[in-house]
């Protein structure tokens, strides 16, 4: 399989069925404690935990060199997934998100989180998107918008995304982070990056979903790419470049 380079976020569709041996190999890739986890979904859910942790384990195991069933996955109280084992691998960061039929996962050598929404289930009424986030974003989404609903729902989503970003990237809570987010913010003006005076963030839209990375704004100069994973009927796996995503200090 050919491996992605570091410091990628990768993306992967979730097939509505999956092949009998690609489902056996990610299977095998589970600790005890991740089975019990999987035997506990149920349907899409239980496939979009699989292959979460067999493109993170698979990707990892390819810088590392070791087999994937070596590499263990901790969880803190906050959920933020962390490397456990081997010890060789403990210098990396990870991240893990998923919506609708995507999975993303990054593999940085820096502290980071991800998150990946579909704007097609954005808020359509104005007045509720302050209440969702801060006022502080409200402002930011009705002076960027024309005030069409398609447009302040997409916007709505891409600072959704890099809130949760936010919060995975500090381990911390949706309540901890929401009132003061994004406060002396900016955008870039084609919308593909953000800083403000703590954080960095960039994005990428596939079909209606948005995925978005973040970062400490003092690590900021980490180039950051996108690729889409593919599955090939050669159970092989090709990797789809998007665009290189650096960000640009304040």
């Amino acid at each position: 399989m050919q491996a992605v380079p570091l410091n990628t976020v990768s993306i992967l569709e979730v097939p509505k069925t999956l092949d009998i041996a690609w489902y056996n190999q990610a299977v095998s890739y589970l600790d005890y404690y991740e089975r019990q986890r999987f035997k506990h979904y149920k349907n899409h859910r239980k496939h979009t935990f699989l292959l979460g942790r067999w493109l993170l384990k698979t990707q990892l195991a390819q810088h590392i060199q070791c087999a994937p069933k070596a590499i263990k996955i901790g969880i803190t109280h906050n959920g933020k997934p962390y490397i456990k084992a081997p010890r060789s691998a403990r210098h990396l960061h990870i991240s893990l998100t998923h919506s609708g039929p995507f999975i993303a996962c990054g593999l940085v050598s820096t502290p980071h989180g991800i998150d990946i929404e579909n704007t097609e289930r954005a808020p359509t009424n104005p007045k509720y998107i302050s209440q969702l986030i801060n006022p502080y974003v409200d402002r930011h989404i009705h002076s960027l918008a024309q005030s069409t609903p398609s447009q302040l729902s997409e916007l709505f989503i891409l600072f959704w995304t890099y809130l949760e970003a936010q919060v995975k990237l500090k381990g911390s809570t949706l309540y901890q982070e929401k009132a003061h987010f994004f406060q002396n913010g900016l955008l870039t003006p084609r919308l593909l990056s953000a800083i403000t005076p703590e954080f960095a963030f960039c994005s990428q839209k596939i079909c209606s979903y948005i995925v978005s990375y973040g970062c400490w704004h003092r690590q900021s100069r980490q180039p950051i790419q996108f690729v889409i994973v593919k599955n090939t009927k050669k159970k092989s796996i090709k990797y789809d470049k998007i665009e290189l995503r650096p960000y640009k200090n304040a």
